[in-house]
């Protein structure tokens, strides 16, 4: 009698080239990396991360060494003997340009605490995506501005079914962002390895939804990290 079985995982054919996460893990093995369900951890340490890319593999996987980094995905990276600056100038250039608010006027607050956000009597906004959209880039924003996480949260509540209320609170963030163009996150090269924590209520003073909101902030020494 004729058994039919089926294979739980694919096979490789063995005339197909070797695929290029084998080549990586293979390479890794080589430097004692410990590899379990896509999870790696270094046993001992390979490379200091400031040395060159070594040459090997440069060759074996068309490595470029770019230097030290100063720009990616809308983040750049200013160093100086006192410490690195990591903002979002051009990205935020770039955004308020296509939202068309370069010539605003600025504010000096993210968000007007006065402003209920659920009024019944407020229309629609027609365009759900753009709001989601704003929305989104705004907490890609916090990334280096976390001052704005908590007007970015409150908005998000209403992406499914914005209003122009909120769509009036939204347009508030850009404007601060006009006016604060250059803020960033600075990390000191001397601070101090201490962690800090810091947190604070308002007791229920949010006309919104008649709750407390708790904020806080993580610092490495002097600096901001969360």
């Amino acid at each position: 009698m004729t058994k039919l079985c089926s294979l739980k995982r694919p096979m490789v054919c063995l005339s197909e080239p070797v695929p290029e996460s084998t080549r990586i893990l293979r390479l890794l093995a080589r430097f004692q990396f410990a590899h379990e369900e896509k999870v790696i951890s270094l046993k001992r340490p390979m490379v200091r991360l400031s040395e060159p890319v070594p040459e090997s593999s440069r060759k074996r996987f068309n490595i470029k060494d770019l230097g030290k980094l100063r720009f990616f995905l809308g983040l750049e990276i200013t160093r100086s003997p006192s410490g690195i600056l990591l903002n979002q100038h051009k990205y935020t250039l770039d955004f308020l340009s296509d939202r068309g608010h370069l010539a605003v006027n600025p504010c000096s607050t993210p968000h007007d605490s006065s402003l209920k956000l659920h009024d019944p009597d407020s229309p629609l906004y027609p365009d759900e995506s753009a709001f989601r959209s704003l929305i989104g880039r705004f907490f890609y924003l916090t990334t280096s501005r976390p001052y704005i996480t908590f007007a970015a949260q409150q908005l998000s509540q209403f992406v499914s079914r914005p209003q122009d209320i909120n769509f009036q609170d939204a347009t508030r963030v850009l404007k601060y962002l006009k006016r604060f163009l250059e803020k960033g996150l600075f990390f000191y090269a001397n601070s101090r390895l201490k962690l800090s924590w810091f947190a604070g209520s308002d007791w229920a003073s949010f006309p919104a939804i008649h709750c407390s909101i708790s904020g806080y902030c993580v610092f490495i020494g002097s600096s901001l990290i969360s």
